[in-house]
């Protein structure tokens, strides 16, 4: 044979499938489809913990700590232990509860020590229908994007299941140990990937984190080798898994199940993977199991750039948005930011309302004060001082010299003054650009009555401003354009007399005397932004704003979104 025959053969023969069923779990998947697709949650399956397809009883109730799954679990120990003491070989004698746990233990084993075995293992599962039905519902706004982007990552489109098993596609579900949002990340697994700050916390953006769980499932089969094991990490930690498969010396998830020992792999873990198989089974066929359910359709709005700081609060103030709107289209803002206590940085994408990106931009006219915005957003004061420069003044604040331009309206080539109170914007917190503004400019700002106001329209360009006179003060005063370091242009300024009280006096008068310049936000080239780094294969990621160099890095090449509303 040939090899382009061999290869045609090899082409035709079905693909291995990626998630197969360890061996003797069977059983523990059908369980977990029960779960998810009969039971509703006011139904409780009391069950062997060990054998899940021992069950006992289904009993109605509210809470699993309730009374009545108490007692009914209480019920099941007291019989077990009548059964095990008495060894039946029939149900002849038995009767009530006794018959009930005789028949379900029986029904999968016949072994005498059955009831010994059993004793211990009694475990309550509440039920996830009602639940997952509105899971199921809600997945399709994001069915199409999340699809794509685990794809885009070189990662199967039908992990998007695991999100049934972390949250059923909640933002803000938030479990006990603090894991958040939609793919459940822990804190600290969290800043690996994404931006928690202030303003945003991306765990709970569904699309965002799913760029951040596509990178880890990547990452974790790359070093875990096959599927079964790789999804079992997501739970229990690639670490955790990596010792287990050189613990027992195999990559069978059944054999590593069955033969590692270690207290943190308990039923939780044990189970991860077999109920992302149940999600992967009802997501794969809706109608057999839900065919009262219609998904609901993709996500559709618009995305826009904020053209400079401001707070939640002026926005909604202006009429830009509703706050319940931004809410809900925004989940990653944290309540300090849509409460106004923490401004949102120039640049943040934002989703709005699908047809809503004019009239948000043009509202920026109503923003009145921009000052007042921003002092009322946690920004301080400076004055300058004698060899001050913007570029010394920013790194002792902690922000870019770009932010202390953008927050007092200066030019790069505009000159400060001993005296002049510059207002210090807060520190430049990072974030992740939407998929849809990655290589959206930030939107030009123009000046209107002094007033920094939003334009939808890029401004027409404008002459170079004159040559800045110099600086009329009695000792040689170091300027700045804004440049990546102090630049000194005291061999510029004229020699001036020694300084005195007098003088003093006068250089205070003259330089606080008259107007103040109002001058254009830099054009959207004056502002820094940086790629993230990728903590795991250190590529580069996502776009986020640069917090310490000042500079433009280079563009990242990602797949290609669909735009909103066309996916």
């Amino acid at each position: 044979m040939s090899l382009a025959a061999a290869a045609l053969l090899i082409s035709l023969l079905p693909a291995a499938n990626p998630f197969p069923t360890p061996t003797g779990l069977d059983g523990s998947v059908r369980f977990w489809v029960r779960v998810f697709s009969e039971w509703p949650t006011n139904r409780y399956a009391i069950h062997d913990d060990q054998d899940l397809e021992v069950i006992y009883m289904v009993i109605a109730a509210t809470d699993g700590r309730s009374a009545v799954v108490k007692k009914a679990k209480s019920d099941v120990e007291a019989a077990l232990a009548r059964l095990d003491e008495r060894r039946p070989r029939s149900e002849k004698g038995l009767k009530g509860i006794d018959l009930q746990v005789y028949r379900a233990l029986t029904a999968r084993s016949s072994d005498a020590a059955r009831f010994a075995r059993a004793r211990g293992h009694v475990r309550h599962q509440k039920g996830q229908r009602d639940r997952f039905a509105v899971a199921l519902r809600d997945s399709g706004r994001f069915r199409p994007q999340i699809e794509h982007i685990l794809e885009s990552r070189g990662v199967p489109g039908d992990l998007i299941a695991l999100v049934f098993v972390e949250s059923m596609f909640k933002f803000h579900a938030r479990s006990h140990s603090g894991a958040l949002g939609i793919w459940q990340f822990m804190p600290y697994t969290g800043k690996e990937y994404l931006n928690i700050n202030s303003v945003v916390d991306e765990r709970r953006d569904p699309i965002i984190a799913s760029y951040a769980a596509a990178s880890y499932l990547s990452a974790a089969h790359k070093r875990l080798k096959v599927w079964p094991v790789a999804i079992t990490s997501y739970n229990y930690g690639m670490n955790g898994m990596a010792r287990a498969i050189q613990a027992v010396g195999s990559h069978d998830l059944a054999k590593i199940l069955k033969s590692y020992r270690s207290g943190r792999l308990g039923f939780a873990a044990k189970n991860y993977y077999v109920e992302y198989l149940a999600a992967l089974e009802i997501w794969r066929h809706p109608k057999r199991y839900f065919p009262e359910v219609t998904p609901r359709p993709p996500w559709r709005y618009d995305v826009v750039r904020l053209p400079a700081q401001t707070t939640v609060t002026a926005l909604v103030r202006a009429g830009a948005v509703g706050l319940e709107e931004l809410e809900g289209l925004n989940p990653a803002l944290t309540r300090d930011a849509l409460s106004g206590r923490v401004p949102l940085p120039q640049g943040l994408s934002l989703r709005l309302p699908s047809g809503t990106r004019g009239a948000f931009l043009a509202s920026y006219s109503r923003i009145r004060d921009a000052k007042r915005v921003a002092e009322a957003s946690g920004s301080k004061h400076h004055v300058v001082k004698q060899g001050d420069t913007v570029t010394a003044i920013a790194r002792r604040h902690g922000v870019s010299t770009g932010q202390v331009l953008a927050a007092n309206d200066l030019r790069r080539e505009q000159p400060i003054y001993v005296g002049m109170q510059l207002t210090i914007p807060p520190k430049r917190t990072s974030y992740t650009l939407l998929p849809e503004a990655r290589g959206m400019a930030v939107p030009p700002l123009t000046t209107r009555r002094g007033v920094a106001v939003a334009s939808a329209a890029p401004p027409p360009p404008k002459p170079a401003p004159p040559a800045p006179a110099p600086t009329p003060v009695a000792a040689p005063v170091a300027t700045a354009p804004v440049a990546t370091a102090p630049v000194e242009v005291a061999a510029r300024t004229p020699p001036t007399p020694p300084t005195t009280k007098r003088t003093m006096r006068a250089r205070r008068a003259r330089v606080t005397a008259g107007p103040p310049v109002v001058t254009p936000f830099p054009a959207p080239s004056a502002l820094e932004e940086e790629i993230a780094v990728d903590v795991l294969s250190g590529a580069r990621a996502l776009p986020v704003i640069d917090v310490t160099t000042g500079f433009r890095a280079a563009p990242l090449l990602l797949p290609a979104l669909p735009p909103a509303g066309q996916v």
